[in-house]
């Protein structure tokens, strides 16, 4: 079973913690430091964010997922949100 966690509340959380305009460095160091992976982002018709960074952790029968993406500028953070999800076994 899967399914998305209240994506609303994760991504309040980025952007109290991030708000706009903050240092994409900082944003980048701190995901590193909590055991997030990042990748390069993609622009597309579908997509536009700058990078993506991912974290995968599994607690007994429940595997976690959460995905941080942002857009910058001038290494400054104009765009942030985030997904999770929690899959059931």
């Amino acid at each position: 079973m899967v399914g998305p966690t209240t994506n609303s509340a994760f991504t309040e959380r980025l952007r109290l913690r991030y708000p706009l305009g903050s240092p994409e460095a900082e944003l980048m160091a701190e995901l590193r430091r909590e055991g997030f992976e990042i990748f390069p982002g993609r622009k597309d018709r579908f997509f536009d964010f700058s990078h993506v960074a991912h974290r995968n952790g599994r607690a007994g029968l429940t595997e976690a997922d959460w995905d941080v993406y942002w857009r910058a500028d001038e290494g400054r953070i104009t765009a942030i949100w985030g997904e999770s999800f929690l899959t059931f076994f």
